[in-house]
């Protein structure tokens, strides 16, 4: 019988930490046995394994019980190698086991890591070890935390799959048959799909109407008028809306980072040398805590396309109901008889979404841009009853339908119904005769006025006469801008109200009516009245203001004209006076109460500005002057170096005031 005696030492499993470790040599009876008989009990509850597999796959820890009756598992730190080689039972043959975080520290050790731990050294004076070299801080008396070795990066990441032995690729649950990246499914927490936004915008004009018939039949029967109005097809509109819909998933990765509420901190002092008065060593030292660097589990976002998706819209404006018409009562508006009508040179802007921001939650809405008039928006939903309705699905399927209805006519900027003279820009310009460099006359030496046509001037006149009692007149506003290599930059502006030049006669509309015209031209002249102030600039503002309380507006400015071989716009606007549905400025009004000086000429009346009163949409006429007539003076250079010196000059005062404190 052969009989073996087992030292002390290898009583307990060792972990091999390197293949050039020594092995202590022990007899095969140590570790046949019991690997006999944990293959013995394997093979006998096979049978049970598998019917509990079957019954039950998500307990496949029974793989991971099985393994620790064979494996004694140990911690790994992502400092060491892939695997590690423990023994098995003893000192016996070595099989290769996954690391398996998170690792636990080991207890502090003597020496300078007790230091470290708990702020007070465990070695005596004559054993303290000398942790700085010659010429450190620390050997001249200084502190010396910044050499301080951290201690080892601990590993606090944790596998959380399903399967932890599975590492192959993972295929989604929300969106069926698409597969996450492999570098992107670690840990995957939650998957969800997200719809995109889409959108779809279009601009609604006046319904076709001939203007001049409906007239003639309102004067004869202002009745069938109406009626005419209200047999007009209503506005709908119809799409469809396709839209992405987005995987996105939640996943972790574990990386190395340095945090104090993750990792935890550590307590590093210095170690000062004795001083030159004191030879002993000093008992005060400086402490701080340290946050530790370990590898964490961080969660991360992925998303990836997966399908798309389809919203079926149509809108459709809803007609008043006859009763609120109010036939012939004060107020009524026969030429808007449906209540959503728009007026010429009126537009409104609509737009479908279905949804504000990407969401799991379709809504789709409506909206419509500059409304001419009060609007109630009602949405239905066709397909509420399939399930999972406006829900973000995979290949979804959505109907919705919107309806519109009118309330009022409410106050909006005014239409711009001014157009070229039979359409064309170049023969928008009036020209003016000058004196080029050379003594030679040119005639067209620089642009002295605008004709310009208005398509509803004597719809709009009509229409006020019926609503307010009162005949409506366009104020337009011509700006001129001048361009720049900063861009556009305007430099002045003129209005004309009274002294616009009516250039033609209006024509019948084929005759249909004797009052109602086809359209007016207008010259607008830039040589006398208020067209005089588009060549002129006031003077800057420090000597404007302050002069305004004792000169009129005219004589705090100077000509200014063209500057040869330039381009400059003339931006055309209007406004229609007198009519109860569009802002007015106080240009227009200037006896208003809120365009008073003490009301600071409208600054608190949102409706009296410019941006608003005055048409959005601008007519330009692009102009290039010739290169040899020059028609400026010294008073624009001299006033422009003005204008630039009173900014320039405070912020060379602040400069020197600082330079001199200093």
């Amino acid at each position: 019988m052969l009989t073996t005696t087992a030292s002390p030492a290898i009583s307990q499993p060792e972990i091999a930490t390197s293949a050039n470790s020594s092995q202590v040599p022990v007899s095969p009876a140590h570790w046949l046995s019991p690997a006999l008989d944990c293959a013995y009990g394997t093979v006998s509850a096979l049978h049970r394994i598998t019917r509990k597999i079957v019954s039950s796959p998500a307990q496949t820890f029974i793989f991971l019980a099985l393994a620790n009756r064979c494996i004694t598992p140990v911690n790994a730190s992502p400092h060491s190698s892939s695997s590690v080689t423990p023994t098995t039972m003893g000192s016996g043959p070595s099989v290769n086991v996954p690391s398996a975080p998170p690792y636990l520290p080991p207890p502090p050790e003597p020496g300078w890591m007790a230091t470290l731990t708990s702020g007070h050294p465990a070695y005596r004076d004559h054993e303290r070890p000398h942790t700085a070299n010659r010429g450190s801080s620390a050997r001249n008396g200084q502190p010396d935390m910044g050499r301080v070795t951290p201690p080892r990066p601990e590993n606090r990441c944790i596998e959380k799959n399903l399967l932890p032995f599975y590492s192959g690729p993972r295929i989604s649950l929300a969106c069926p048959g698409k597969v996450l990246p492999l570098d992107q499914s670690r840990n995957v927490q939650h998957e969800y799909l997200q719809c995109g936004r889409a959108g779809y915008s279009w601009t609604r004009y006046p319904d076709p109407l001939d203007e001049a018939a409906w007239h003639a039949l309102k004067e004869t029967d202002p009745d069938q008028a109406v009626q005419w109005l209200r047999d007009l097809p209503a506005p709908r509109y119809e799409g469809i809306l396709y839209y992405p819909v987005n995987l996105h998933w939640r996943w972790e990765k574990c990386q190395l980072i340095e945090d104090r509420d993750i990792c935890g901190t550590v307590r590093v002092c210095d170690q000062q040398t004795p001083t030159e008065q004191n030879r002993r060593q000093s008992d005060t030292r400086n402490c701080r805590d340290i946050a530790r660097s370990c590898y964490a589990d961080i969660a991360q976002q992925g998303h990836s396309f997966c399908s798309m998706g389809k919203l079926v819209y149509s809108v459709e404006f809803v007609k008043k109901d006859t009763p609120d018409l109010h036939p012939g009562q004060p107020g009524d508006i026969r030429r808007l008889a449906n209540g959503y009508d728009l007026l010429p040179g009126e537009k409104e802007r609509l737009s479908v979404s279905n949804a504000r921001s990407p969401s799991g939650q379709l809504n789709p809405s409506l909206n419509i841009d500059d409304p001419k008039n009060a609007y109630q928006i009602h949405r239905r939903i066709n397909n509420l009853w399939m399930p999972g309705s406006l829900q973000c699905r995979l290949n979804g399927f959505d109907n919705v339908s919107f309806e519109v209805l009118t309330d009022r006519r409410i106050l909006s900027s005014p239409p711009n119904t001014l157009c070229f003279p039979d359409g064309d820009m170049s023969s928008a310009i009036v020209w003016g005769g000058a004196f080029d460099l050379n003594g030679g006359y040119q005639s067209r030496g620089y642009p002295c006025g605008l004709i310009v046509e208005d398509t509803a001037s004597y719809i709009f006149k009509d229409l006020s006469l019926s609503t307010m009692s009162a005949e409506t007149s366009p104020l337009i506003r011509v700006q001129l801008y001048q361009s720049t290599w900063l861009g556009e930059r305007l430099k002045s502006t003129a209005y004309f109200d009274d002294h616009i030049q009516l250039l033609v006669d209006p024509v019948p509309d084929n005759g249909a009516s004797d009052t109602l015209k086809a359209s007016t031209r207008y010259q607008l002249s830039f040589d006398y009245g208020t067209g005089a102030a588009i060549y002129r600039t006031y003077l800057p503002g420090l000597i404007y203001y302050p002069g305004r309380l004792l000169f009129s507006p005219e004589a705090l400015s100077f000509e200014d004209y063209l500057a040869p071989d330039s381009r400059y716009t003339f931006k055309v606007t209007m406004n229609l006076k007198n009519m109860p549905f569009y802002f007015q400025p106080c240009a227009s009004e200037p006896a208003a109460p809120d365009c008073q000086w003490y009301a600071l000429w409208g600054l608190f009346s949102p409706g009296r500005y410019e941006s608003r009163s005055f048409s959005l949409k601008s007519l330009d006429i692009t102009v290039t002057t010739p290169p040899q007539v020059e028609l400026r003076s010294w008073q624009p250079t001299f006033w422009e170096f003005v204008r630039y010196a009173q900014f320039i000059a405070p912020l060379y005062g602040a400069c020197k005031v600082v330079m001199a404190g200093n």
